[in-house]
Formats: structure tokens, sequence, C-alpha cells
């Protein structure tokens, strides 16, 4: 075995102790998460508690439009994603996966927080109307 130049590997001596190994999960506290989140006019404040309360993906979030809303049944239908060729967005016609596509029951605060962005052709797009490129939206969040 090679030890460059060394007569032996020094870190066969090391003792690691278990408790390096061991990390500590941090979990924020959900309160904490959705007040922040409900008080909020900001349309990345409105996807964050988006994300917080459907659990969808950004790809899923950012494909919504407001025919994907159910405004009667507090439902958001979640049946396409955004797909990022470079920096420039284009919509994909089914989720990552099939069992991807389904319908998510969402709070009434959520919808309210929705109902200005229903006018839009997406809920989340950039000043000109179009599809949040993936360098605006880093920008964004």
């Amino acid at each position: 075995m090679i030890h460059y130049g060394l007569l032996f590997n020094p870190a066969v001596k090391m003792n690691i102790p278990k408790t390096a190994l061991v990390t500590k999960r941090l979990q924020a506290d959900k309160a904490d998460e959705n007040k922040i989140c409900q008080n909020t006019d900001s349309l990345c404040g409105v996807l964050a508690y988006l994300y917080l309360v459907s659990g969808c993906r950004r790809a899923e979030a950012l494909a919504l439009t407001p025919a994907d809303v159910d405004i009667s049944n507090k439902t958001i239908s979640i049946n396409k994603t955004v797909e990022w060729i470079g920096n420039k967005p284009q919509i994909k016609d089914f989720p990552k996966t099939e069992a991807g596509i389904r319908t998510i029951p969402v709070p009434s605060k959520l919808i309210d927080l929705l109902r200005p962005l229903m006018v839009q052709k997406y809920l989340f797009q950039n000043e000109n109307g179009e599809l949040i490129k993936n360098s605006q939206f880093t920008r964004m969040w």
C-alpha cells in the first residue's frame, strides 16, 4: 500500500468519536412558518405558504394557472410542471411521476392569498406575464 513517502498510515490510529457522526436535524416551528407566510403580500410569501400547506414541488407550483384552483372546493390540481432548459422555462404537460397528478385540499387562507393572482395567465409569473425564469426565481427566493 502506498502512503506517499510515509512509513505507515497515520489515519489508522485515528479514533473518531461516535457523537461526531450523528447530526442533529433542525426543524422550524410550524406555527412560526405559518405566521410568516400568512402575513405577507409578496409573491414569494404566497409561494412559500403554498409549499408549506400543499407539499408541492417548485416546478409544480410555478406551472399553476387559475384553472388549476377550485375556489369553491378549496383545492389545487397538480397536473403539469415547469422545466427549465438553461434559464428558459417551458411547461411540461405532466408532473415528475404519474403519482404526481393529484388534487390537494388547501386552507381558505391560501385561497384568499391566491385570489388576486387569478386574473393572470400563471399564478406565479414574472412582470412580463411569462413563466418565471430560473434566475428570476433564485433572485426572488
